[in-house]
């Protein structure tokens, strides 16, 4: 029986895991979702009558089963993270529990990486200009994802918090992108090859962003489950995509969050090439995306394996 063990954040970072070989593992895993070789359910959620979120999120990939344990609850102290997560791994074949890991970090940057996924096939290729709504984990993922794949030099951002938001635009600045501090949601949008909107899960936010702000050819990830777009202004998007088009209609069913719309492609299918999307300049491209245990697994495996902790084949 292998020792299980757990993995604390810093352990990960040390790893040194960079956006090229993420966005890679997660695209490994979305194509073995599109041949048959991983297996994914729909995540299963608890919502308390004190408040707060309670989500497990199973999935399969080759050599590796794990449940994702995502986290929000009713009263979050002031400085601690909104959302927690902690990534089960198992071993497939002996079902013994390798390890739990710290995925608050690997959450972030999985995200980033199927939004960088969607954004090398659907956003215009000379893309240089991104429009952040939301300046935290999600934001700064995005950024270091997006700029490993585009020519992003420019950006604007836009935060409840100004103090976050200057922050990020140091952070910007000192990875070689011109950022500034917009007005206001319509200000960041309007000239923006991407948009990330990534507002955090709290209660009374109005959704404040209209679709129809965006110029033809911009691409945009709505991270947030569309918490900042306002719901009639999705009819602006000439197509929509999801992560996993099964998964994301079973969870659209549970009436957590409202749907965009019909959905033209999901990712499977964009990386295998069943679905032949490209980028357009006149088209409008928004990638709802629920996250998957897939994505998960993907970070899973790479953590362990360069660790040294899979079991032998």
């Amino acid at each position: 029986m292998p020792a299980f063990r757990f993995i604390q954040e810093q352990d990960i970072l040390a790893l040194g895991l960079n956006p090229r070989e993420i966005r890679e593992a997660v695209a490994d895993a979305l194509r073995q979702r599109a041949d048959g070789r991983a297996t994914l359910v729909p995540k299963v959620g608890v919502y308390p009558p004190t408040g707060g979120l309670f989500h497990a999120m199973p999935g399969a990939i080759e050599g590796l089963v794990v449940v994702k344990w995502l986290t929000m609850g009713g009263t979050v102290q002031p400085g601690s993270p909104r959302l927690k997560s902690t990534i089960l791994a198992s071993d497939p074949l002996s079902g013994e529990l390798l390890a739990a890991m710290d995925g608050n970090w690997l959450t972030g940057v999985r995200t980033a990486a199927v939004t960088a996924l969607a954004a090398q096939r659907l956003a215009l290729p000379q893309a240089r200009s991104a429009a952040f709504i939301g300046a935290g984990l999600q934001a700064r993922a995005h950024a270091e994802a997006l700029s490993d794949v585009l020519p992003i030099d420019s950006a604007t951002v836009v935060s409840g918090s100004s103090a976050s938001a200057q922050a990020f635009v140091e952070w910007l600045g000192r990875r070689g992108i011109k950022a500034r501090v917009a007005d206001d949601a319509r200000d960041a949008v309007a000239q923006a090859d991407i948009v990330i909107t990534c507002i955090p899960f709290t209660g009374g936010i109005k959704p404040f962003v209209n679709a129809s702000w965006l110029k033809p050819g911009a691409f945009a990830s709505a991270v947030d489950l569309g918490r900042a777009w306002i719901d009639d202004s999705y009819g602006a998007f000439d197509r929509i995509v999801t992560d996993d088009l099964v998964h994301t209609l079973a969870f659209l069913e549970t009436g957590v969050v409202d749907s965009p719309g019909l959905f033209d492609a999901d990712l499977p299918g964009l990386l295998t090439q069943s679905t032949l999307l490209s980028a357009d300049p006149a088209t409008r491209t928004l990638l709802f995306a629920p996250g998957v245990a897939l994505a998960d697994a993907a970070m899973a495996k790479l953590v362990l394996d360069r660790l040294g902790l899979l079991s032998p084949t």
